[in-house]
């Protein structure tokens, strides 16, 4: 079977189509851009049309189809076909004023079907408003399609976003608790399968995470995300996603204002990368690296009156999955923690000093102990515990990923390896 064979099949059961929806009691909106195999009383309307069995067959009998979406060998690949010429009657009828066949509107609807299901690959993205972040670079690029962008309504309108998926994020910057002008971004191709034609695509959304938490990593500031869209962009829409979605939008979100600018963003490349190389290594830890970095982003994104009181207690926690033990916990931490990080005697007692306050503050609130106004500050000054976790877990990260192992000299102790991993060039950034 040929594409025009296949065009031709469609056009009749369009036309069919045509008729059948004039004649049923149900409007024109009930099938215009309907998804397949949500009704089964809409679709049944359709498929027992005489022109459904053919065009279904015709759109099967193609390699390409075959290849991309399923063969008829399965069941799976012949609810596929159903599904494919369901949305294309559906995407038809969409574009129609009233239930009257217009063959322009057929000739461009078959276009934009024939490209989609020629394209070799999907295209997904996921875009979400960045929180209590400021930068002057319009465009920024860190790895694996993903970008952090100036909200331009316009230029995501190109890329295929709706008006609906605009709106929604325009409200949540209205609504506040954004703080921010730009968007974080990500883009990733995977080639068509039977597999992945019907479901959610999850790579972007674990980019996207991957990307915040590089970010955290970096340097102080308290960036989050809005809300997380979906959106897989198609010639002609084959339905199945609707508006898919996931995280928290709107509320208030305290902190410090991050910023990122050139300069900083091949660092963030940098770590970006050894996040990844740390997925593929992460078993060879030798601390409870994931524990603590769950915690340590947890911390970035609570809301409400105890804000400050649970990320204290989740960057401690963080600390112990690092270096915790089961006696003598506040010293034996707090001087772990010095030994490892410290540079001198002085900087030694500082940090030790440091640690064991913000953990004796910790054990006050969890066991419910008025706070002295010498804790008190602790629970504000969350800045300074958080850039001491920071430190340790870019350090715990590069000692994961044998190739910096290596470049350490064999003779030296634990500590000074996870010093040199930890090395900082300046104040304000964990990965210099």
């Amino acid at each position: 079977m040929s594409e025009s064979a296949l065009k031709a099949n469609l056009r009749v059961l369009s036309e069919q189509a045509i008729q059948r929806v004039a004649a049923d009691d149900r409007p024109l909106e009930y099938f215009a851009g309907a998804t397949a195999m949500l009704d089964m009383r809409r679709d049944q309307a359709i498929t027992e049309l005489p022109g459904f069995e053919e065009a279904r067959t015709a759109l099967g009998s193609l390699p390409l189809v075959q290849e991309h979406y399923g063969a008829g060998d399965t069941p799976d690949g012949e609810h596929a076909w159903e599904r494919l010429t369901l949305q294309f009657v559906y995407g038809f009828l969409a574009k129609l004023p009233e239930p009257t066949f217009d063959p322009a509107t057929f000739e461009a609807t078959w276009e934009a079907f024939w490209e989609e299901l020629a394209t070799p690959e999907w295209t997904w993205f996921c875009m979400a408003n960045l929180r209590n972040f400021r930068s002057e670079s319009n465009l920024i690029e860190i790895a694996d399609g993903v970008t952090i962008r100036g909200r331009s309504f316009e230029e995501l309108a190109r890329m295929g976003w709706s008006a609906w998926h605009l709106g929604q994020l325009e409200r949540e910057w209205y609504e506040g608790g954004v703080n921010s002008s730009h968007v974080i971004l990500v883009e990733h191709k995977v080639p068509k399968t039977p597999d992945n034609f019907v479901g959610n695509e999850i790579v972007t959304q674990a980019t996207a995470f991957r990307a915040l938490l590089a970010m955290r990593l970096l340097k102080q500031g308290d960036i989050g995300l809005g809300r997380l869209w979906f959106l897989r962009r198609d010639a002609f829409s084959l339905g199945l996603l609707g508006n898919y979605s996931t995280g928290f939008s709107g509320g208030f979100m305290p902190g410090s204002q991050y910023t990122l600018n050139e300069v900083e963003s091949t660092s963030l490349r940098e770590l970006y990368n050894n996040l990844v190389r740390y997925e593929g290594e992460r078993d060879n830890a030798p601390v409870n690296l994931d524990l603590a970095l769950a915690f340590f982003s947890n911390a970035f994104d609570h809301r409400g009156a105890l804000v400050y009181y649970t990320r204290l207690v989740d960057n401690v926690t963080a600390l112990e999955a690092l270096l915790g033990t089961t006696v003598e916990i506040s010293f034996r931490l707090s001087a772990k923690v010095a030994g490892i990080l410290a540079n001198d005697d002085d900087e030694r007692v500082a940090i030790y000093n440091q640690v064991r306050d913000y953990y004796d503050t910790r054990s006050r609130v969890v066991h419910g102990e008025p706070l002295k106004a010498k804790y008190s500050q602790y629970l504000t000054d969350y800045e300074t515990l958080q850039g001491l976790l920071r430190r340790l877990l870019v350090g715990f990260i590069r000692l994961t990923i044998p190739q910096v192992v290596h470049s350490v000299r064999r003779s030296s102790g634990r500590g000074s390896i996870i010093r040199s991993c930890t090395a900082r060039g300046d104040q304000n950034s964990a990965w210099q």
